[in-house]
């Protein structure tokens, strides 16, 4: 199975890559793959822009084929009716298809095709002017190469088709002597080491130019992890993962101007686990931690509005605010969380009431006007507790 890196582990690798890099360098697998991906992207853009160059220039130069030619007619058709078509449909292809999957073959085609065309052309072109066509080649091979550069098998290919139909179209030229061959192929043999030499720097270059945005996005990312802690830490309670006190606060007194102004009713919830104490002293504070725990995810399950939220009021006191709630359905959500809890079936042999966890719940549900204060509700509901409380505990008043 496939091991997920860590943001740390990802940030590590990258660093050490960064500091070794070397001219041939080599990520590993999984880096490697986002790095080709990645520029791949970027590539069939690159080759509709170039193909589309390649293809102007191409045709363009029928101009010259004009003037220096006695036989511009063919010329003509080898430009215009059997090239020209090929190289316009590889580029409609680039145009409509976006997938990435025939790059290659469009590359390796369009290639083949101005390496035939540029081959007749020189055949029927007078001395001295076939040394101007002959100069395609080397375009032809800048052409190749550029577009070719994440396929370095790819490129060895062309370039030996490309230099055997050099010396092809030389030996077949009657005109040339070898001299003039050994020119060519040193020529072109000097040509394809430098566009080699430039490709692997160029890809080199990316790279680079690849870690460093990696590294840049990876520390963006433990910048916006390290915030979003801090966040966490700031508006939520250790233990339980609710709101804590400060942030449920902030959270009521919004939720209480928008009720005012929305005229709904909000319900404020005080909860007590009955008997903390005494379950801490039985069972010892991990226990305590984990009875707390439970009776969190408890609350969480009642949270289903935007307005909706639970919160640690204290050590062994929660609070939960519903919006636009009614009293009577407040009063059966309250019922329905005590018996949840109860039901839960969390031993706590030392609880008078029953020989499991139990709560006590204080109601206080509310319309507020302008002249209301969130502590009007607030005590209300501490009241509605309170006398729960008296009344012998595990109940819900309000």
């Amino acid at each position: 199975m496939k091991k997920t890196l860590s943001l740390k582990e990802r940030g590590l690798i990258i660093e050490g890559l960064q500091e070794t890099a070397g001219f041939r360098q080599r990520f590993p697998d999984w880096l490697e793959q986002e790095f080709k991906q990645r520029v791949a992207s970027s590539h069939q853009y690159v080759l509709r822009v170039v193909l589309a160059l390649a293809i102007g220039l191409f045709l363009g130069s029928g101009l010259l084929d004009f003037f220096l030619t006695q036989h511009w007619q063919h010329t003509f058709v080898i430009r215009y009716a059997l090239a020209g078509p090929i190289l316009l449909g590889l580029l409609l292809v680039t145009i409509l298809n976006k997938s990435k999957r025939y790059d290659t073959w469009i590359i390796a085609l369009s290639s083949l095709t101005l390496t035939a065309a540029i081959a007749l052309l020189v055949v029927n072109m007078e001395a001295p002017y076939q040394n101007i066509y002959y100069s395609g080649f080397i375009l032809l091979l800048m052409y190749s190469f550029y577009l070719a550069q994440q396929h370095f098998t790819l490129s060895l290919v062309i370039m030996a088709v490309i230099l055997i139909t050099v010396n092809v179209t030389v030996i077949l030229d009657g005109d040339k002597s070898p001299i003039h061959l050994l020119e060519y192929n040193l020529i072109f043999i000097i040509a394809s080491a430098l566009l080699i030499l430039h490709n692997m720097y160029r890809t080199l270059r990316q790279r680079k130019r690849f870690l460093q945005v990696q590294f840049l996005e990876i520390t963006q990312q433990k910048l916006e992890y390290s915030q979003n802690k801090l966040k966490r830490l700031a508006r939520d309670d250790g233990l339980t993962g609710l709101a804590n006190r400060r942030h449920f606060m902030h959270h009521f007194q919004r939720e209480w101007r928008r009720a005012i102004r929305y005229s709904y009713a909000i319900t404020l919830y005080l909860l007590d686990f009955d008997y903390f104490k005494q379950y801490n002293d039985q069972y010892g504070h991990i226990a305590g931690d984990k009875a707390l725990q439970t009776l969190a995810k408890k609350l969480t399950h009642f949270t289903r509005r935007p307005g909706d939220l639970a919160g640690r009021y204290g050590g062994d006191e929660f609070i939960l605010l519903l919006t636009d709630t009614q009293h009577e359905k407040a009063i059966h959500i309250a019922q329905t969380l005590r018996e949840s809890i109860l039901n839960a079936n969390i031993e706590h042999t030392t609880n008078p009431i029953e020989k499991f966890v139990t709560t006590t719940i204080g109601v206080a549900t509310l319309t507020p006007q302008a002249d209301d204060q969130p502590q009007d509700l607030l005590h209300k509901a501490d009241q509605a507790l309170l006398k729960a409380k008296k009344l012998g505990r595990n109940r819900v008043e309000g």
